[in-house]
């Protein structure tokens, strides 16, 4: 059955299989100073996508705290300065006079599984963001996304049920 045409809340209401594959797109980097860091993925994303799971991971040498966003750009290289003006991954998470929408305490991983989250992403990169309240020491950081495209067929009995089941 074609559901291409089904709003994204119904889709996002089939069940998890409907999804097909899942891969992991991530980055990992490492920097020694102030500012902003800015990681780009290597391959453009799905021009749909549901976020199914996130993924950071860190160290530095001086105990800090972590500011991380995600971001979708059609450029190969961005700067801190362009970073607030590209579109969020997450919608509507944290302020939006703040540039960064994840916090947490350096050397502690993060893990969110279950997210559901739904990215028009048009072919575009995924773009990671990381600042460090104190920009001293050498940093090195992993983060990545569990993704997956979004379905434009299911299968006719996912949507009629199954016959003779009772």
């Amino acid at each position: 059955m074609d559901v291409s045409r089904w709003p994204i809340d119904r889709i996002l209401q089939l069940p998890d299989f409907c999804f097909g594959r899942r891969w992991f797109i991530g980055m990992i980097f490492g920097k020694d100073g102030p500012g902003m860091d800015v990681a780009i993925s290597d391959e453009p994303l799905p021009d749909r996508l549901v976020v199914w799971a996130l993924f950071c991971s860190g160290r530095q040498t001086a105990m800090t705290a972590w500011e991380i966003t995600f971001r979708l750009t059609s450029n190969l290289i961005e700067t801190s300065v362009t970073i607030p003006n590209l579109p969020r991954v997450f919608r509507g998470m944290g302020h939006p006079s703040f540039v960064n929408e994840i916090w947490s305490q350096s050397g502690t991983p993060i893990y969110w599984r279950g997210l559901r989250n739904f990215v028009e992403a048009q072919g575009r990169r995924l773009c990671m963001g990381l600042t460090t309240n104190d920009g001293t020491g050498y940093r090195e950081f992993g983060a990545g996304l569990l993704i997956s495209a979004f379905p434009r067929e299911v299968p006719d009995w996912v949507v009629s049920g199954l016959a003779g089941v009772h």
